[in-house]
Formats: C-alpha cells, structure tokens, sequence
C-alpha cells in the first residue's frame, strides 16, 4: 500500500515539474518575439522619417535654376550688304556691313573667315585679301548666321622671289620696302551712302595713305554721281553706283546710292506714310573726336537720334555723330515710330 502511495507521489510530481517547465518556455517564446518586433519596427519608423525630408530639398533646387532668367533683347533677324565679293589684288580691302534686327538688339555680331590663309576679316567687318582662292565669311549674331562667299582672283606672285635667283641682292631687298608703302593698310571714311538731292555733294576721305601715294577716284556710273580727283562726290541721277578708290595698289570701294525721288525733292513730309532715308547707312572714323553729320530725307517734322553704344559714338539732336573709343555701334533715327540705322565704325 505505501508503495502505491509512493509511486502516485512520484507521478503527481513528474507532471507538475513537465506542465511548470512548458509554461515557462512559452513565456521566454512570447517576451523574445515582442522583442524582435519592437527592434524591427524602430529602423522602418526612422527611415520613413529621412526619405520626405531629401525629397523635399531636390525639388526646391531645380525651381531656382529655372527661375534663372536671361536678361538682353535677342536678334531677330540679320542682313549683310553683300552675299558674295570678289578681290582682283592681294592686299585689297572691302567692307562686309551687317545689320541686325530689332535695333535694340544686344546680341554682338561676329565675324569669321573659313580660311584666314586666303582672307582675313576684323571685328569690324573688313575683309583683306591674302592669298588667291574662294572662302566664306560666316557672320553670327546670337543663333542666327549669314554667309557670304569671298573670291580672290588673282595670281600669287610672292614665293617666287623667294626660290629664285637669292643672289639678286638689290631687287630682293628693296621689294619689302615697296610692299610696305603699297597702301594695303588705307581705308576709306565711308563704304555705302545715300544722296537725296541732284547737285548733293559728300567727300570721300582716304585715311592711312603711306606718304606720296597716288591716289584715284573713279565712278562705275557717271550718270548716277560725278567724283573728283579730291573725293568729292555729286548725285546726278537716281541708282547705284560703286566709286573704286586705288592707293597706289591697293583698291578700295565705296557704294553710292542716289535716292532722287519725287518725295525727296518736294520734301513732303505731311504723309505719315512717307518713307525716309539716311545720308550715310555705315561710316568709319579713325579718331577720338572726329564726327561727321547723318541728314535725313525728305526733311521730317521731327527727328529723336540714339546711339546704341555711347562708348564707341554719341549723336545729338541734329544727327552729328562724334567718334568716342574703338568698336561698332548703331546710330538710329526714330521718325514717327519707324526707325533707320546707320552703322559707325571707330577702328583706333
């Protein structure tokens, strides 16, 4: 009978220890889990805290950048004077005039030769002539760029001197001096005008003439304008033509345009649709100080003039125009809301 008791006490006791160690393994399962749990909720928390925040910064940059404005007026539209010239001398000067549109127009004109071996061309716009052969001349106003093709047409007489006959000391040493004073270096004070009037008179002036030049005038069309052996030129007859100044070998031309219509020669100024014209459309001045007067036909009632760079020329209200500091500028008449240009050059 006691061992029977015992053996119940021994059962009762080996149950109560194997429900005791359960129980208490479940309890360390459940306290391990919420642990886990709280663990891998804290990093999800902190960075869904991070991401909006560098969000946030990207797209404030990009707003400023696009809120960077360009501050100028754009060119328009762009003109040259010509689309193709020919040189027959090397050392030969011309004028390539571009005008750009509106006049207010802060893009800068650029000019470029395809092959500087051939022509050269300042930021002026004048062409020289180097060596025979066909190139183009790309001017470039913001995004817009023109052309005009340049043909030298002569033959290159100047190597031959070089590969023959060295010994001839007096012929080869003298001939620098000669291409020295040959007038490549001349210019003329004005590449395109306009006269108004029949019996109008403007002068042409040669400007760096090497010392003893000759020098000659010589008009294409005698029946358009008359010129001097001075320069003086004088309108005869409505149309164009090109005065041809040679400094000993050097050519130099000139565009003269006489504008003799029946408005110009009644100065009618009462039609607001009257269309008006300039003297001089592109002036060089090869000085500080030196001016020169731009007259508008028919006479208008009123005239405002401006400069588009008070630094190169200024004008005053009767249209002279006074060479300031080297560089390019529009001088423009505003004449009942219609505007005229004429392009001045100091080279100095």
């Amino acid at each position: 009978m006691i061992c029977v008791i015992l053996g119940l006490a021994v059962l009762l006791g080996a149950g109560y220890f194997a429900y005791v160690m359960g129980f208490f393994g479940s309890g360390s399962t459940t306290s391990q889990t919420q642990i886990s749990d709280t663990q891998t909720t804290e990093p999800e928390d902190t960075q869904t805290d991070i991401t909006p925040e560098t969000d946030e910064t990207e797209d404030s940059q990009p707003e400023e950048d696009d809120t960077a404005a360009t501050s100028g007026v754009p060119c328009t539209s762009l003109t040259l004077s010509q689309d193709s010239i020919t040189l027959d001398e090397a050392g030969g000067h011309i004028f390539l005039t571009a005008v750009s549109r509106p006049a207010d127009c802060t893009d800068k004109i650029t000019y470029q030769s395809s092959d500087d071996s051939i022509v050269t061309i300042n930021e002026n716009g004048m062409i020289t002539a180097v060596a025979p052969g066909e190139v183009e001349i790309i001017v470039t106003c913001g995004s817009i760029t023109e052309r005009c093709s340049v043909l030298c047409d002569f033959e290159a007489a100047t190597t031959e001197p070089d590969t023959d006959t060295p010994d001839d000391n007096d012929s080869d040493t003298q001939q620098p001096d000669v291409s020295a004073s040959d007038g490549s270096d001349a210019s003329l004070s004005s590449t395109d005008f306009t006269l108004f009037r029949p019996g109008e008179k403007t002068t042409l002036t040669v400007h760096n003439a090497p010392a003893g030049a000759t020098i000659t005038y010589v008009s294409s069309d005698a029946s358009v304008v008359t010129v001097t052996n001075t320069g003086e030129v004088t309108a005869v007859g409505s149309g164009t033509a090109t005065i041809t100044v040679t400094v000993n070998s050097t050519k130099l031309t000139c565009i003269a345009r006489c504008n003799l219509g029946d408005s110009a020669e009644t100065g009618d100024t009462g039609d607001s649709d009257v269309t008006y014209s300039l003297s001089h459309t592109d002036v060089t001045l090869f000085s500080s100080g030196e001016s020169f007067q731009i007259t508008v036909s028919p006479t208008p009632g009123s005239v405002s003039w401006s400069t588009s760079n008070s630094a190169v020329c200024s004008v005053d209200g009767s249209g002279n125009v006074t060479a300031v500091g080297s560089g390019t500028a529009n001088v423009t008449a505003t004449i009942g809301g219609k505007t005229y240009t004429c392009i001045v050059r100091c080279g100095f």
